[in-house]
């Protein structure tokens, strides 16, 4: 994925939390190399599509709502390899009622 892409300005790293939001004009980021971050929040009308050669890990929570690592109000589409790790049983992933998990690849919680 080009660093432009990311609200960041590059590519994000296990200790950054990561917003994919709209609002700010980059509503999907493809992802289609390997990216360890420390959060994810995906807010409505953006998505991010992980592509079959791509893979994301989460390590942490969401500061914003320490109840999940991942929360989803958009879209996650992916085709390639989503691990959530280091959480609790329970604070996983909250897909919300107006967002959608699009799951054909693999999709792992916990130290697998």
């Amino acid at each position: 994925s080009s660093p432009a892409n990311w609200i960041l300005g590059h590519l994000p790293t296990y200790c950054e939390d990561v917003e994919i939001v709209s609002s700010l004009g980059l509503p999907t980021i493809d992802l289609s190399t390997g990216a360890n971050i420390h959060s994810l929040f995906i807010d409505q009308n953006s998505s991010l599509d992980i592509t079959p050669s791509g893979s994301l890990s989460i390590f942490q929570k969401v500061v914003s709502n320490p109840n999940f690592a991942a929360r989803v109000s958009g879209i996650l589409n992916n085709q390639g390899t989503f691990h959530i790790r280091n959480v609790n049983p329970g604070e996983e992933l909250l897909v919300l009622p107006n967002g959608q998990l699009l799951n054909s690849g693999s999709a792992l919680i916990g130290d697998q």
